[in-house]
């Protein structure tokens, strides 16, 4: 056995086949000698005798694991549980990557030593995050119930009291993976706090598209294979020289453009020559696109891969339908929204043409607000979180009238007609709701832009100059908001003297530097 023991640790360059052979047909007799071997690493790391943990405890962690030994378990969570420790650069990448199929081998129904890390902030956020993993395959093997789950996942977002940290991005991806429909509204919480990294997770709508998937679910298994695992490791590979063919990369990007291309023809191959043009124009395909240059990728095919990702209606009993799940005339509004919001993934080699792309846009989200103003009606929501309570799905009310009103905005250079319509959206959501102080700011900032484009800025000042004297929340930007007003309607010793005024009666100390700085910018500026 210590023959076995001295071999594995004395050849790092070189996958250890032969030991592990030799290990394996010792298995039982061999284990209390990894566990011993543990034993001294972990002291040594209290002792701060490593900078890091020798490959050994890799072969020694992986062996185990594939032989199922429970004892493993507690050993591992005692080393684990070094607040002082990054994870990443001290174990290694290899251990803490398979870390939940580690767990899945070894565990010993203790949640308490597994909990005990997930709820320590101190603790390195990879480590916890890979062990939360690890409840996708207690869940999915009966070891905990769906109450219980759903209630130990609320008490760490309460652990954790919605101060930023990454733990808050892996709660998303495991509530999708098994599908905790009742915590949706949790999870939007998250979203909506700003706590979930898009980089890592994608937007909401990822999220909700995700969570009713159930074709690409996280399978975790436990651990089985040590030569599998650790034989493809690239610091075990032998130096070659760089076999990567600069030609074959030109060929493969040139056969994806191709592919494209192709796609996007298909897509329009089936426009009859009178049919209303896919690009939104509102024109006839004969008289639009259909002699346009063929290597122009129209947007629309994007906007149709887009929907390949949206939730399927099914029929398998042990899945939850969509189309049950919510009311089909919020799903036709959704639809609408999806296409027009919803992140198209468009190659950079792609040629686009933005205006049209932005009318497809406009088009859609306006035949939704057709819709939403029917929903409200019928409904009589006095709030947007009302609404947005029943009725949303992939996208927030909110996020609807940034976005519309957005594409309006830009369309107001094209057509004034279009300044109408920016002032009935606007008036139509204060007329209707009840809008909170706290998220009031995306209606503020179209209201500031109304007032500009319309030229109407003492009736900005007047608007603003009320709203400070009952706001609670973005008080910093209404005044941003007003001195602009301010900038614009009055002459320069006019504009100061009001500055000065609002200064003055500002209570908020911090508030009035800021203001003060605002008001040296624009004499900077004259």
């Amino acid at each position: 056995m210590e023959k076995i023991i001295k071999s594995l640790y004395e050849n790092e360059t070189k996958f250890n086949e032969e030991a592990i052979n030799e290990a394996r047909k010792n298995k039982g007799k061999i284990n209390d000698y990894l566990l011993v071997e543990l034993e001294k690493i972990n002291e040594d790391i209290d002792n701060k005798k490593l900078d890091y943990t020798p490959l050994f405890f890799d072969y020694a962690v992986f062996l185990l694991a594939e032989f199922q030994e429970k004892r493993l378990y507690p050993l591992l969570m005692k080393i684990l549980n070094k607040p002082e420790l990054e994870a990443f650069d001290f174990f290694g990448i290899g251990v803490m990557d398979r870390l939940p199929s580690i767990v899945a081998s070894t565990f010993d129904g203790n949640f308490d030593l597994i909990n005990e890390i997930i709820e320590d902030k101190e603790v390195d956020s990879f480590t916890r995050e890979r062990l939360l993993n690890s409840y996708i395959y207690f869940y999915k093997n009966k070891m905990i119930s769906t109450e219980e789950l759903e209630k130990y996942i609320r008490k760490l977002i309460k652990i954790y009291n919605y101060e930023e940290d990454e733990i808050y991005n892996e709660i998303p991806l495991i509530v999708s993976n098994i599908h905790l429909f009742n915590m949706i509204k949790d999870v939007k919480e998250l979203f909506d706090k700003n706590l979930v990294e898009l980089f890592i997770n994608g937007d909401y709508d990822t999220f909700i598209d995700d969570i009713f998937n159930y074709e690409n679910d996280d399978k975790i298994t436990p651990f089985e294979d040590i030569v599998k695992e650790m034989s493809r490791w690239s610091c075990f590979r032998e130096e070659t020289k760089n076999e990567t063919d600069p030609n074959k990369i030109v060929n493969d990007l040139e056969d994806l453009v191709d592919k494209e291309v192709k796609e996007s023809i298909n897509t329009y191959s089936k426009v009859g020559r009178n049919d209303p043009c896919p690009c939104g124009s509102g024109k006839k395909y004969k008289k639009c696109c259909l002699d346009k240059e063929k290597y122009i990728l129209p947007y629309q095919s994007y906007i149709d891969k887009s929907l390949n990702e949206y939730p399927k209606e099914n029929t398998n009993e042990n899945e939850v339908n969509f189309y049950t799940f919510y009311n089909k005339e919020y799903i036709e509004i959704d639809k609408l929204l999806y296409k027009a919001i919803k992140f198209k993934s468009i190659p950079v080699f792609v040629k686009r043409d933005r205006v049209k792309e932005k009318t497809l846009d406009y088009n859609y989200l306006n035949k939704a607000y057709e819709l939403i103003k029917e929903v409200v009606s019928k409904n009589n929501f006095k709030t947007i979180d009302e609404y947005d309570k029943k009725v949303s799905i992939h996208y927030s009310l909110y996020r609807f009238f940034n976005r519309y009103s957005g594409l309006i905005i830009e369309r107001i250079g094209i057509d004034e007609l279009y300044l109408e319509k920016l002032e009935e959206l606007i008036n139509y959501f204060y007329d209707n709701f009840e809008i909170k102080d706290e998220s009031e700011l995306v209606f503020l900032d179209r209201k500031s832009a109304l007032y500009k484009l319309a030229d109407k800025y003492e009736e900005g000042i007047k608007f603003f100059e009320e709203k400070l004297k009952t706001s609670k929340y973005n008080r910093q930007d209404i005044y941003d908001f007003l001195f602009y007003e301010y900038e614009n309607y009055y002459d320069y010793d006019e504009a100061i003297s009001k500055m000065d005024t609002a200064i003055e009666n500002e209570k908020d100390e911090e508030l009035k530097n800021y203001l003060e700085e605002i008001k040296l910018d624009f004499i900077d500026e004259y």
